[in-house]
């Protein structure tokens, strides 16, 4: 069964360390801007004004894809809106969502979502 979890907090960040670099040395698009330890330096930096929203796709217990995203409030005049974006925007060269299956983690994205 494919699952869905959404971690919000720092500590559930850091527990997916090993996973996702096991994850993205199986990943047909590998960068150094999706490494674990480039994107928790940037959130760490930058990640103040923001909320973690990094989804994690399960096959039974098994990591199967992260989409490494987070919230930014976004003003503009007489309207504030919550935007979903990579972790790294727009300091990344490159974002996307680490998974062995893309089409299969972008799918299970896009269903959370909706």
């Amino acid at each position: 069964m494919i699952s869905v979890e959404k971690i919000e907090t720092l500590e559930g960040l850091d527990g997916l360390r090993t996973v996702w670099d096991q994850l993205l040395a199986k990943s047909d698009f590998r960068n150094r801007f999706l490494t674990f330890d480039w994107l928790r330096t940037w959130w760490k930096v930058f990640g103040d004004d923001r909320e973690l929203y990094v989804l994690v796709i399960k096959s039974d217990d098994t990591v199967i894809g992260i989409a490494p995203l987070m919230l930014k409030e976004v003003r503009s005049p007489g309207r504030t809106r919550k935007v979903l974006q990579f972790i790294g925007t727009p300091n990344a060269d490159y974002a996307d969502i680490i998974a062995e299956d893309k089409g299969l983690a972008i799918a299970q994205v896009i269903e959370y979502l909706m």
